[in-house]
């Protein structure tokens, strides 16, 4: 619920020049993160809303922001930074290309994919769910399909996703 109370759903709408737009995260502070898009045309502009202000502003971000967290990081392919148009890119974890971090905890660990060198046998990459922290950098969590992907992160680091074998998968909790 927006208000906290009594349940409305807002259109948050899109950036000037964008025909569409996605939210991918929202934090307790009331910050939205998403990107503005026109599918017909290439390129993407990451986009911030105030819901509190109701501004919806753009903020330079080199990948799709995917989540944020109560101290405005943001997480979004390979890099974190927040919505100030601060970010560092992270690199890929040992013998991975194309990570692609989905969520993000209140200290700053984040957690989703990155693509190995390695086929299924069928053609598709395996891919491998994926921790990153800043103490401990990057750490490969599981990677035996090509669906593979961590989802989510608490405060205590746990990281529930998805991990599989051929044709079927299940969650883990690391």
């Amino acid at each position: 619920t927006v208000s906290g109370t009594v349940a409305e759903a807002r259109e948050i709408g899109a950036l000037p020049g964008f025909a569409n737009s996605v939210a991918t995260g929202v934090n307790n502070q009331w910050i939205v993160v998403g990107y503005s898009t026109n599918y017909e045309l290439p390129g993407t502009q990451a986009m911030k809303y105030d819901v509190f202000g109701d501004l919806l502003a753009s903020f330079d971000f080199p990948a799709i922001p995917a989540d944020i967290n109560d101290f405005g990081d943001v997480a979004g392919g390979g890099f974190v930074g927040d919505v100030n148009g601060s970010y560092t890119d992270l690199g890929s974890p040992a013998g991975t290309s194309l990570p692609y971090l989905v969520a993000i905890n209140d200290l700053g660990s984040a957690t989703g994919r990155a693509t190995t060198s390695f086929s299924d046998g069928s053609g598709r990459m395996i891919s491998a769910a994926v921790l990153h922290t800043g103490a401990g950098g990057w750490q490969v969590i599981t990677a035996n399909s090509y669906q593979d992907t961590g989802k989510d992160i608490n405060y205590a680091g746990d990281v529930v996703g998805i991990t599989g074998l051929s044709f079927s998968y299940r969650p883990f909790l690391y």
